[in-house]
């Protein structure tokens, strides 16, 4: 998915280190798909990864100084792989009237509406502004809207009335708090997805500065998991908690030890209900034209704009009828037609991951070559 960072270090040369070290630590093997920043009121995206400019620090530490930073480093899931080819700058922050957001995960809404020129994050902060405009309160907005949703998620926010920054942690994302102290003095906090990235940013942060003379001190038992499902008010001085908020988790899947999914030898399956007669057309189809798993939620995220997982009973409904129209048309040719569909969705796959409730990447595409 993407990764969020929130550097608040009360000091404008320790806040643009921090900035240059997440940048690029976070993107140096993936997520590169785009990062955004928000400081000081100004919000500055580009669809790029920062590894392709070479002038990146001076334009983006501009609007950098001794104020709290939101950054976010992008990789594009599935339920937006649709949108990847398309001219709009689809990085975070995602700017409403009132609120500032950077998402990491996927979200889907119960009843699915037929935006299909946005991704999840953007109709999350249009639900999310509808709340806030009814109550004038953030943390019972958050809750509010999010009950029309379901999936992965963490938060970076910003309250305009009130300038101040929040921080929202589901169930399955995860965000990682360091504090920083400067020899023995306390200064401020760093937040970021990942906890490898975060350790690295903070050595990489310490060496540019002890090249100044500025000695950080390293502790990394003071690096710390926030509570899941909580809502923090990122603080000038510190982070508190100030609510909770429950992460839906999508209800279309079962793990099983003893079957074969698609023909790989690994244990994924939908629940065994009523889907199951369409279920077992698109598992059938997928074993007679040699469709791996990747490959038929591609096809699925074309039609429907969302995985394969995350599918509603119309939505196998339609999807089994549409196969079996497809059937019809490249019955004896399956050699042909998978290896040209191949050759033309898997550069965008490859730049996408798979829905997190699966296994790791690296994982699946093992199981899905054999």
């Amino acid at each position: 998915m993407c990764q969020l960072s929130f550097i608040n270090c009360n000091n404008e040369k320790i806040n643009k280190i921090f900035f240059r070290s997440f940048s690029f630590i976070n993107t140096i093997k993936d997520h590169q798909d785009g990062f955004g920043i928000y400081s000081n009121g100004k919000i500055i995206k580009e669809k790029e990864s920062p590894w392709n400019f070479i002038d990146f620090v001076p334009i983006y530490e501009e609007i950098i100084n001794e104020n709290p930073l939101i950054l976010h480093v992008r990789k594009t899931s599935p339920v937006n792989a649709f949108l990847l080819n398309k001219e709009e700058n689809f990085s975070h922050p995602f700017e409403s009237k009132d609120l500032i957001l950077a998402h990491n995960g996927t979200l889907e809404k119960k009843l699915p509406d037929s935006i299909v020129d946005k991704i999840d994050s953007q109709i999350y902060l249009e639900e999310l502004q509808k709340e806030y405009e009814k109550i004038k309160n953030l943390p019972e907005a958050l809750v509010k809207s999010m009950e029309d949703f379901y999936g992965k998620f963490a938060f970076l926010l910003y309250e305009k009335e009130k300038k101040s920054f929040y921080a929202v942690r589901g169930k399955s994302a995860l965000l990682y708090y360091y504090p920083i102290f400067i020899e023995n003095k306390y200064i401020g906090y760093i937040i970021n997805t990942e906890r490898d990235s975060l350790e690295k940013s903070i050595i990489m942060t310490a060496n540019f500065l002890a090249a100044e003379g500025i000695k950080i001190k390293i502790d990394n038992e003071k690096l710390a998991l926030l509570e899941k499902e909580s809502i923090f008010s990122l603080e000038e001085r510190d982070i508190k908690t100030i609510g909770k908020i429950k992460e839906k988790e999508p209800i279309t899947y079962r793990t099983f030890q003893t079957k074969k999914w698609a023909g790989h030898a690994k244990n994924y399956y939908w629940d065994e209900d009523e889907n199951d007669c369409n279920i077992n057309i698109v598992i059938n189809f997928m074993g007679k034209f040699l469709f791996s798993l990747e490959e038929i939620d591609i096809l699925f995220s074309k039609l429907f704009q969302k995985s394969i997982l995350g599918a509603s009973t119309e939505d196998l409904d339609t999807f089994s009828n549409i196969l079996i129209l497809m059937e019809d048309e490249i019955d004896g040719k399956k050699i042909e037609i998978r290896e040209g569909y191949k050759n033309y969705f898997m550069p965008l796959y490859q730049r996408i991951e798979f829905p997190y409730f699966f296994e790791d990447e690296e994982k699946l595409r093992k199981l899905c070559q054999n």
